[in-house]
């Protein structure tokens, strides 16, 4: 959609723009029906895909599809992943924080407990991922090679940095900002959660929200994000370049690009 072509259904000023605590973060905060109002009536006004942007908020599904092949040893010819249990896969260093790979995921995971991201079960789920820790970030890693046999991608792309030039003033002030945990925002259908799940210490859980390693998942948060830097551009006259959960805004170059995704 270009901006240009953009028409604000609320008077001008009269946006809310709540900004909440980060150690107070609850996943799936989009789900809530004020959120997803406001989204569908404002944010998303005029949008081209408001429909699948609305449905992904709402709760996000793996759409499979049906998968004939081999992984990890064993033949597939089914429309979705069948049950099966997978091995962690730590790391031999330590992470950059100086701990042992495993004791700083299970410390991950007790955040995410605690923001409702995940949610730990009595019951082996469908299919249990293998975990493993980027460690310079460091960063949890649902390893989702194997559900991801049955998932079709959607292609999308991002911008880039020599984009800069042409999209803002030069020798003007600009501002960044990377989004926190930004994957949780969206919560997975119940019934998905089953095929994302995995291990530690001896314990089960799922993630209720998105993951760092499910295929479909940059996809569903860039666009969303991009189209959220659409209406704030358009709203509040700030053009941003937009990468994943990093965002680059500033002043127009008025002779160059609309700087937007």
């Amino acid at each position: 959609m270009d901006p240009r072509e953009y028409v604000s259904p609320v008077a001008p000023g009269q946006v809310p723009a709540p900004v909440w605590d980060e150690n107070k973060f609850i996943a799936g905060r989009l789900t809530h029906s004020a959120h997803l109002k406001f989204w569908g009536e404002v944010v998303l006004h005029g949008h081209p895909d408001r429909k699948r942007l609305l449905f992904n908020m709402k709760g996000m599904e793996p759409d499979f599809q049906h998968f004939r092949g081999r992984f990890g040893g064993k033949p597939y010819d089914c429309n979705a992943p069948p049950n099966r249990e997978f091995r962690n896969n730590w790391p031999d260093a330590l992470t950059s924080t100086g701990e042992a790979p495993e004791d700083w995921a299970w410390s991950r995971v007790q955040t995410d407990l605690a923001s409702g991201a995940v949610v730990e079960v009595g019951h082996r789920p469908k299919v249990v991922l293998p975990l493993s820790v980027e460690l310079e970030k460091p960063r949890l890693i649902h390893d989702a090679r194997y559900t991801n046999l049955w998932c079709e991608s959607r292609a999308f792309t991002m911008d880039r940095v020599g984009t800069v030039p042409s999209a803002f003033q030069r020798q003007s002030q600009m501002t960044s900002y990377d989004h926190k945990a930004g994957y949780h925002a969206f919560l997975f259908e119940p019934w998905a959660r089953e095929y994302f799940g995995f291990s530690i210490k001896g314990r089960y859980f799922i993630p209720a929200a998105g993951i760092f390693g499910w295929s479909k998942q940059p996809e569903i948060y860039h666009s969303t994000h991009c189209a959220l830097l659409e209406f704030a551009a358009a709203e509040f006259g700030i053009p941003s370049l937009c990468y994943l959960n990093d965002a680059l805004s500033g002043p127009r170059w008025h002779g160059g690009a609309m700087g937007l995704s």
